[in-house]
C-alpha cells in the first residue's frame, strides 16, 4: 500500500512541477487523486489486485509532464503587459514632473527625493497586492468595512480640520468604494432587501462626508455607487424586476444630491465655473488663471509666465505641464490617460465571475472619475471645488500609494481570471480536461 501511495504521490508531484501557479497545486492534487482512486476502484471491481489496479490507473492517466504542461496552459495567470507598460510610463512621467516642479516650487514640499521614497513604497505595495489573494473581500467585506470605518472615525477625532475639511477623507473614499461594491455582491441574492441593506452602508458614509464637508468624497461616492448599483443590477443581481431594483437603488442617492443642491452645496462650484469674472480676486481667481495659462500656451511652448506658474497650487500638475511645455504634450498625456481608462474597463468585461466583475467595475470607476475630474479642473473646464489627484502622476505620496494599490487589486483579479476559484473549489476545468483525455484514450 505504501508503494502505491508513493507512486501516486510521485505522479502528482511530477504534474505539479509543470504548473507554475503554486496556489492551485493542492486543488489539482485533490482532483487528480480522486480521478486515480475512481479508476483504481473500477479495476478492483474487475478482480484486479489493488496494487496493480493503482499502477494501471496511474498509467492510464498518461504522461505527468504532458498533463502538467497542458494544465499549466489552462490555469496560468494572465499578465496585462499593456497596462503595466502604461503604469511604468506614468511613474516615469511623474518623476520627470516632480523634478521640474521641485525647481519651480522651491517654497513647497515638492521634492524629487520624496517622490523616489513613496514611489518605491507604492511599487512594493502594488506587487504585494498583485500576487495576494483578494478573495477575503468576498466573505469579509462587512467586517473590513467596519474596521476601516472605525479607523476613519478615530482619525476624525484625532486630527484637525484643514481648509474646512479633513484632507485624509479623500483617500479613505478610494478604499470605501470597492468595499461597498463587495457588500453589494454579498447582498445580491437578498432581492430588494439587499439593495436597502447596501444603501445603509452608503448612507452611513455619506452622512460622515456631509458632516465633515468632504466635497470630493461626496461626489466620488455618489457617482460610484450610482453606477455600481446599475452595473450589478444589469448583471443580474438583486430583484428580478430590474426597473424596480434600479428605482430602489437610486432613491437614496438622488435624495442626497437634491438635498445638497438645496443647501447650496454646489453653488460655489456653479458660480466659480460659470461666473468667475464676478469675483476675479477671490473664488474666480484660480480658474481664470488656469484658463489664461491654457489659452496662451502654444503647441510646444508654454505661456512663458513664470509668475503664473509659481501661483499654481501643487494640485495643478497638468496645468503646469501645459503652461511649461505646450498643449501638444498635454494632449498626448490626456490621450494616454484615455487609453488607460478604456483598457482597464476592458478588463471588467473579460471577467467570468460576478464578484470580480462588480469589484473591478468599482475600481475602474474610482480611478477614471479621478482622472476625468482632474483633467476638467486642470484645463479650466470646471472649477477645482471637487479637486482630485491624477493617479500615479500628480504630486502626493498618499494619492500615489492608494491608487497604485487599487490598480494592483484590479490586475490581480484579471491575472487569476482563468485560475480555479479556491474558495468554491470549482474544478470544472480540470474535470473537463480529463473527460476529454479519457475519451481519447478509450
Amino acid at each position: 500500500m505504501q508503494s502505491t501511495n508513493k507512486k501516486t504521490a510521485d505522479f502528482l508531484k511530477s504534474v505539479c512541477n509543470e504548473i507554475k501557479f503554486k496556489n492551485i497545486h493542492n486543488d489539482i492534487k485533490k482532483e487528480l487523486s480522486n480521478h486515480i482512486e475512481d479508476q483504481k476502484d473500477n479495476f478492483v471491481k474487475q478482480g484486479i489486485n489493488e496494487n496493480i489496479a493503482t499502477e494501471k490507473a496511474i498509467k492510464q492517466m498518461g504522461d505527468p509532464v504532458t498533463i502538467g504542461t497542458k494544465l499549466n496552459k489552462i490555469h496560468r495567470p494572465y499578465t496585462d503587459w499593456p497596462i503595466l507598460s502604461i503604469i511604468a510610463i506614468f511613474i516615469l512621467l511623474s518623476g520627470i514632473v516632480q523634478y521640474f516642479m521641485s525647481s519651480v516650487y522651491s517654497y513647497t514640499f515638492v521634492s524629487i527625493y520624496r517622490f523616489f521614497i513613496y514611489s518605491v513604497i507604492g511599487i512594493v505595495m502594488f506587487a504585494f497586492i498583485y500576487f495576494s489573494d483578494y478573495s477575503f473581500l468576498k466573505n469579509s467585506s462587512i467586517k473590513t468595512f467596519f474596521v476601516l470605518l472605525t479607523i476613519l472615525l478615530l482619525s476624525i477625532i484625532k486630527f484637525n480640520v484643514i481648509n474646512g475639511t479633513y484632507t485624509f477623507l479623500y483617500y479613505f473614499t478610494l478604499l470605501f468604494i470597492p468595499l461597498l461594491a463587495s457588500i453589494m455582491y454579498k447582498f445580491k441574492d437578498s432581492s430588494y432587501l439587499g439593495i436597502l441593506l447596501s444603501n445603509i452602508f452608503f448612507i452611513t458614509l455619506m452622512c460622515i462626508f456631509i458632516f465633515t464637508n468632504a466635497k470630493t468624497s461626496i461626489v466620488l461616492l455618489s457617482i460610484s455607487c450610482f453606477l455600481t448599483f446599475t452595473f450589478a443590477i444589469i448583471k443580474g443581481g438583486f430583484g428580478k424586476n430590474k426597473i424596480l431594483s434600479l428605482i430602489i437603488a437610486y432613491v437614496p442617492n438622488l435624495i442626497t444630491i437634491i438635498a445638497l443642491y438645496i443647501n447650496g452645496f454646489f453653488s460655489s462650484f456653479i458660480n466659480c465655473t460659470f461666473y468667475p469674472n464676478k469675483d476675479p480676486m477671490n473664488y474666480g481667481y484660480l480658474i481664470l488663471l488656469v484658463r489664461k495659462l491654457i489659452s496662451t500656451s502654444k503647441p510646444f511652448e508654454g505661456s512663458n509666465s513664470t509668475f503664473t506658474n509659481l501661483a499654481l497650487p501643487n494640485d495643478y500638475t497638468l496645468t503646469f505641464l501645459i503652461s511649461t511645455f505646450g498643449y501638444i504634450p498635454g494632449i498626448l498625456i490626456i490621450g494616454i490617460l484615455t487609453i488607460f481608462i478604456i483598457r482597464i474597463f476592458a478588463l471588467v468585461f473579460k471577467q467570468k465571475n460576478l464578484f470580480e466583475s462588480i469589484l473591478s467595475f468599482s475600481i475602474c470607476l474610482v480611478i477614471s472619475e479621478q482622472i476625468i475630474l482632474y483633467i476638467l479642473s486642470n484645463t479650466g473646464v470646471i472649477s477645482g471645488n471637487f479637486m482630485t489627484v491624477l493617479p500615479l502622476i500628480s504630486y502626493g505620496s498618499l494619492g500615489f500609494i492608494f491608487n497604485i494599490v487599487l490598480i494592483g487589486l484590479l490586475l490581480s483579479m484579471y491575472r487569476t481570471k482563468n485560475v480555479i476559484n479556491k474558495s468554491n473549489k470549482n474544478l470544472s476545468n480540470i474535470k473537463f480536461f480529463f473527460s476529454k483525455h479519457e475519451s481519447k484514450s478509450n
